[in-house]
C-alpha cells in the first residue's frame, strides 16, 4: 500500500511540475544564429502573448500598460541590416530579453 500512494505522489508531483524547456534545443539542426532565434521566437510568443506580439517585421512590447515598444526591424538586407527577436519574458525583474541580429554578429538586448 506504501509503494502504491508513493507511486500516485510521485505522478503527481512530476505532472504538476512547470516545464523548463532549454530554448536551445529547439534548435538542433539549424545552424543559422537568426533562423534559430526565430524558431525560439516562435515557440515564446505562444507563451507570452499577452506581453509581446510580432506583427510582420515589428516587434511590439507591452510597457508596465502604458504605450507600446515598438522595435521595427530594416527592410534591408546589407551589412547595415538590424532585426530584433523576443527571446523570453522576465517576468520578477519585469524585463523583456531581445535578441538582435546584425549582418553579421549579434547582441542581446533587456528591456524593462
Amino acid at each position: 500500500m506504501i509503494k502504491i500512494i508513493g507511486l500516485v505522489f510521485f505522478i503527481f508531483v512530476v505532472g504538476c511540475a512547470p516545464k523548463i524547456v532549454d530554448l536551445n534545443s529547439l534548435c538542433k539542426n539549424i545552424h543559422n544564429s537568426y533562423e534559430c532565434a526565430q524558431k525560439i521566437e516562435k515557440y515564446q510568443l505562444s507563451k507570452y502573448n499577452d506581453y509581446v506580439k510580432r506583427v510582420g517585421n515589428k516587434l511590439i512590447l507591452k510597457i508596465n500598460n502604458k504605450s507600446d515598444e515598438i522595435l521595427e526591424d530594416s527592410k534591408k538586407d546589407t551589412d547595415e541590416s538590424v532585426s530584433y527577436t523576443f527571446r523570453d519574458y522576465l517576468k520578477d525583474i519585469n524585463s523583456y530579453l531581445l535578441g538582435i541580429h546584425y549582418w553579421e554578429g549579434g547582441s542581446y538586448y533587456l528591456i524593462n
